[in-house]
């Protein structure tokens, strides 16, 4: 039996009003148009509606059970072949498994986290990059060039503007100690 064109047209004013509903995240009212007392409505395109409705819900066993009353109702219905495999595989999952988009982001703020610290530069001294310490030895210490070194290594006064130099560098030739002659 086909539906009266004032039946179509009041059809498509709830359904309107049901997706409006539903865009605003009113899904109680949304369900309510479609189904008053609380049973599913009849109408093969109300009743897809309302188990999507249930299904955006979040209650999963219900929606099965509609998809389900759908699929019976006309056994060619792809979205609702569709809709119970989705709902059957979440349905089959372990309790955590809802958790991994949560953990999966923590584990990548961490991640981000760990390798600002790292090449940020902003770490402790290491072995590698800490300075030696000096050893004491029973030698010498020349200048390549021949003359006396000078007791601290020069040291030039930093402009304001400039950031902190290392001091320049003076190679040195390490020699043995002469011994005293006999």
């Amino acid at each position: 039996m086909k539906d009266s064109p004032d039946g179509s047209i009041a059809l498509s004013l709830r359904l309107i009003k049901v997706n409006e509903f539903a865009r605003h995240g009113r899904l109680k009212e949304a369900k309510a148009l479609l189904a008053p007392n609380g049973v599913p409505p009849e109408n093969p395109i109300e009743l897809e509606t309302f188990a999507g409705l249930v299904t955006r819900e979040g209650d999963y066993p219900r929606a099965l059970r509609l998809w389900q009353t759908l699929l019976q109702r006309d056994p060619r219905h792809a979205e609702a072949r569709r809709m119970i495999d989705a709902l059957e595989v979440w349905m089959a999952r372990p309790p955590w498994f809802q958790f991994l988009p949560v953990g999966a982001g923590a584990a990548l703020l961490l991640l981000v986290v760990v390798a600002w610290w790292t090449f940020s530069g902003k770490r402790p001294a290491s072995p590698v990059n800490a300075p030696s310490p000096l050893v004491a030895a029973p030698t010498t210490i020349r200048p390549t060039n021949g003359t006396t070194p000078p007791l601290a290594p020069p040291t030039s006064a930093p402009a304001a503007a400039k950031p902190k130099e290392d001091p320049p560098a003076v190679k040195f030739q390490l020699a043995p100690t002469p011994r005293p002659k006999k």
